[in-house]
């Protein structure tokens, strides 16, 4: 197993957020998340859990919206609809406050957890995620639709340390100094040899946001393929990230339309009206109102798109994908 972490616009407005009817469903049985010291949790005594359960789950399971050691998903999951903003940013910062050799120091139970039974895994329409901004590195909205995620044995504390990780690569783009940074942490990890192959170095070189992109591929391949969802970032051309670090990206070799410049067509128009020398003088007035008409079509023409784009603009220009998995 590759280690960890390596990291629409109008054509998905019509994908609404749709979750399957709720049935009756057997639940994993889940380990009592009791004051009990546990191994591994040495600060959950100096917090107070009925005071502070969020502080006590982060001392005792490794995130504040684990029930678990293994990050399972509970029946309680299912109602959540997103996570608290100031948690899940303070949960960014605190991975900074770290030296850059820490940021990535070890991957998520989420990764040794094998899918669980009990769950329905049923069939749902897909869903997206906005940016949380401009940019991929931004983000994503710390969304969480339960009752789709945790019937995949997704759990709040899987999706949050997936968008947190996201988040943390993002502001971690933009240099090879910080690659380098990290190359060293997945080598300890098990990955020796994984940033030198020709595969990976080619797509780091073609992406803008390499570290973001191999982030989700290590989730994807790790994580959410192996509980039958297709988890994936896209942009208003299409999808951006793979199924696995250093695969091609579906449907990446499909031609992209670009609109045509007219300019070219409209100047031989106007270069050939008046050739024809038998033609009378109501002719050629009759050819220069045409002109003047199309120039007028096009200034419209050129408005109108310039008020579509900044229009575009203001839109989400990435969102964050969740999909059933398909065969492969």
């Amino acid at each position: 197993m590759n280690s960890y972490p390596s990291q629409a616009q109008q054509p998905f407005q019509q994908q609404q957020n749709s979750f399957p009817p709720q049935t009756q469903q057997h639940f994993p049985q889940q380990q009592d998340p009791s004051g009990r010291q546990q191994p591994g949790g040495p600060q959950s005594n100096q917090v107070d859990k009925n005071l502070d359960p969020l502080g006590w789950a982060l001392a005792e399971y490794g995130s504040p919206f684990a029930h678990s050691k293994d990050w399972r998903a509970t029946p309680s999951d299912l109602e959540l609809t997103g996570l608290p903003q100031q948690k899940f940013m303070s949960r960014v910062k605190q991975r900074f406050a770290r030296s850059p050799g820490e940021v990535w120091d070890k991957p998520p139970p989420s990764f040794g957890r094998t899918p669980q039974q009990g769950w329905s895994y049923a069939p749902f329409e897909p869903f997206s995620l906005p940016a949380a901004g401009e940019q991929l590195a931004d983000g994503f909205k710390p969304l969480y639709f339960g009752r789709v995620l945790a019937d995949h044995d997704v759990s709040a504390a899987d999706w949050a340390r997936f968008l947190e990780d996201i988040s943390v690569a993002g502001r971690m783009t933009g240099g090879q100094q910080v690659i380098s940074q990290i190359a060293p942490v997945t080598m300890h990890l098990g990955a020796t040899g994984y940033f030198v192959t020709k595969a990976i170095q080619k797509r780091m070189k073609q992406s803008k946001n390499p570290v973001i992109s191999e982030t989700v591929e290590m989730w994807e391949q790790n994580f959410f393929l192996r509980r039958g969802l297709d988890v994936y970032i896209r942009d208003t051309e299409g999808r951006m990230t793979s199924y696995a670090p250093g695969e091609p990206v579906p449907g990446s070799a499909v031609a992209k339309t670009n609109d045509m410049d007219h300019h070219s067509h409209d100047d031989s128009d106007d270069d050939s009206s008046d050739t024809d020398g038998h033609h009378g003088e109501k002719s050629r007035k009759e050819k220069k109102k045409e002109r003047e008409e199309r120039k007028k079509k096009r200034k419209e023409e050129k408005k109108r798109k310039e008020k579509e784009h900044k229009k575009d603009k203001k839109k989400p220009q990435f969102y964050l994908i969740v999909a059933p998995k398909q065969s492969m």
